[in-house]
């Protein structure tokens, strides 16, 4: 059975800040990220719990991957992964 993967409204905000953050320090930051991303998210289409449980949360099934220096929160539901938010690992990540 295939996964889905579906960018939650907040997580494409996220998505677009990382990019233009990265883009603003050097273009080639932006398209290395970029890759690196889309690596993941093909892994994460094969290996949906992948990702740690994110500690502390009130909802135990939320989980994350690392993607260089940010933290790419989802939630893995039957067969769908939904992104939720993008973060650098130095924030506080309450959403």
């Amino acid at each position: 059975m295939a996964t889905t993967i579906i960018w939650m409204p907040r997580a494409k905000e996220h998505l677009n800040k990382v990019l233009n953050d990265l883009y603003e320090i050097s273009p080639t930051s932006s398209e290395t990220w970029t890759d690196e991303l889309d690596k993941k998210l093909a892994l994460l289409g094969d290996f949906p719990e992948m990702g740690r449980l994110v500690p502390r949360h009130e909802l135990y099934f939320y989980r994350e991957i690392l993607v260089g220096r940010y933290r790419v929160k989802y939630v893995f539901l039957i067969d769908t992964i939904y992104l939720v938010s993008i973060r650098h690992q130095a924030s506080n990540m309450k959403d």
